[in-house]
């Protein structure tokens, strides 16, 4: 099962839809906003003007990893990119959100 996987980007500058400027932004911002809800937008953009859904979002982030840890993921994810060999060879299900900006 694959959730949320994704493509292999045919330009390297454009990554999830993003400019490598753009996902620098985003980590600075990560780093700096980690455990107060920063990524909700991105993640749940209709959930961002909800107080309650911000600071649940945000004690989420917080148990989830350290800010640190949290940019170093997200910035493997922007980097790794799937070879032809690593393709299902087998049925596979894959699950993605609609409207998912990553």
């Amino acid at each position: 099962m694959l959730i949320g996987a994704s493509p292999d980007w045919p330009s390297r500058r454009l990554l999830c839809g993003y400019s490598r400027e753009s996902i620098d932004g985003i980590l600075a911002a990560v780093e700096e906003g980690w455990g107060s809800g920063v990524t909700l937008p991105l993640a749940y953009p209709s959930g961002a003007g909800d107080a309650a859904v911000l600071e649940w979002w945000g004690r989420l982030e917080r148990m989830a990893a350290s800010p640190g840890a949290a940019v170093a993921t997200l910035e493997m994810a922007t980097r790794s990119t799937p070879s032809p060999a690593s393709r299902p060879r087998v049925p596979t299900l894959v699950l993605h959100r609609g409207r998912d900006h990553w």
